[in-house]
């Protein structure tokens, strides 16, 4: 069952990512990305070279956030 570590491993540095994203403002102008370009997006964000393309499309929102739109990312 080492591939269950790897995957968990991945699923928590995906998931801090999506926050640290969320935190940024960086809103990119599309509903669906792979698991990947957020990975390359979260390692590569630098605020001063990048500014948000939409506002209304969100990273992450919270259960009660119904208004919010999200980010759907894929495999």
């Amino acid at each position: 069952m080492e591939g269950a570590g790897i995957s968990n491993e991945f699923d928590t540095l995906f998931y801090d990512a999506l926050g640290k994203l969320e935190k940024s403002g960086l809103r990119p102008g599309q509903t669906v990305i792979s698991k990947s370009r957020v990975m390359e997006i979260a390692q590569n964000y630098s605020p001063t070279t990048q500014i948000p393309s939409s506002f209304k499309v969100h990273w992450t929102k919270s259960w009660y956030e119904v208004w919010e739109i999200t980010i759907r990312v894929v495999d």
